[in-house]
């Protein structure tokens, strides 16, 4: 006799690897694809018939989605609640901070409300025309917060384009039209960090691409990345300041290994000689250990073996020497100078 060793009531679900498929940042992937050679997020989902419409109420008629509360809200990081949270906008008389205002024309987009001398108010308290101050406060709290012009209300029931999930609260878009859910947004940002795949863009500083791919749009405002936590913001910060430091010309790291501050130096006709402002040890700024990679200005520290250097930032091959790209010339006349 046979004895089986499964519980006689335990059911067993197998799902058929056909009617399985695999999303890398809201694209299917061929089944030709190697999962180890993908670096981005990748969602298993199983595959389900398409419904018939877009969700319905119980009477099967479309809803009314233009009815929700979500529609024109604003969302903030609120430093009280330590959380995204939604936000209600309130406007203020620039001159004497009056709540008494009428203005003169509604806010139709982000500048309206993000910069100064917008929009103009008659105050009733200053009798006097001036310009609106625009504050957005946490609607839990009612603290004044950083708003978050890339997250808008998931009104419309739209899927993330990494994960697809289509029930979440809120999403991220960089005005892209690529939604993407706050959990695979912290991931795309957690792993940038670990793999230091942030991009310098002017003026926004060091930031991240949209996760879908090919697309150049980036996040605008670091505020955003506070979603990592406390300790990876900070992380965050104190790394895109260096990489600040190393892509500006007068931008100086100090080298005792028990310091390792960077700073801004001021170059005045000097002899090099240099004070690092935290441990106050003079070092000499053009002692051959460091070099700017010449395809990104990244400093660049050589402490042994040969000149040819490869920039792990931006992937050039280059010449401690000539400071250059490699050539066949560096190789066969310095290559262990």
């Amino acid at each position: 006799m046979f004895n089986s060793v499964f519980p006689p009531c335990l059911a067993v679900s197998v799902i058929l690897s056909r009617h399985i498929q695999v999303v890398l940042c809201g694209r299917a992937l061929e089944r030709t694809t190697f999962l180890k050679d993908l670096l981005s997020l990748i969602a298993f989902i199983e595959n389900r018939p398409s419904s018939s419409s877009p969700a319905t109420d119980a009477k099967g008629d479309t809803p009314l989605v233009r009815n929700t509360p979500e529609i024109g809200s604003f969302y903030v990081w609120c430093k009280n609640c330590h959380d995204i949270n939604r936000a209600k906008l309130r406007v203020y008389c620039s001159a004497c901070n009056s709540s008494a205002v009428l203005v003169k024309k509604e806010p139709s987009c982000w500048r309206d409300v993000m910069k100064s001398r917008q929009i103009e108010v008659n105050c009733a308290d200053c009798n006097d025309a001036s310009y609106a101050v625009f504050y957005f406060k946490c609607i839990t709290c009612n603290e004044i917060g950083a708003v978050l012009s890339h997250i808008r209300g998931n009104w419309e029931h739209a899927e993330c384009s990494v994960c697809l999930d289509e029930h979440t609260t809120y999403l991220f878009d960089l005005g892209c039209h690529h939604m993407v859910c706050r959990q695979c947004m912290y991931e795309c940002l957690a792993f940038a960090l670990k793999e230091s795949r942030f991009v310098f863009r002017p003026p926004f500083g060091y930031t991240i691409t949209c996760p879908y791919p090919g697309c150049e749009r980036c996040v605008t405002d670091v505020h955003h990345f506070r979603i990592l936590g406390d300790e990876k913001y900070q992380l965050y910060q104190k790394i895109a300041a260096e990489k600040l430091v190393e892509l500006d010309d007068r931008g100086v790291f100090c080298p005792y290994p028990d310091c390792n501050s960077s700073f801004f130096w001021e170059t005045e006709d000097d002899d090099g000689k240099t004070s690092c402002p935290d441990c106050l040890r003079l070092f000499c700024r053009y002692k051959n250990h460091f070099r700017k990679c010449p395809g990104c200005r990244v400093n660049t520290e050589r402490n042994e073996g040969c000149t040819h250097i490869h920039c792990t930032n931006c992937g050039m091959d280059w010449c401690f020497i000539c400071v250059a790209p490699w050539t066949e010339d560096c190789q066969w006349n310095h290559w262990f100078d």
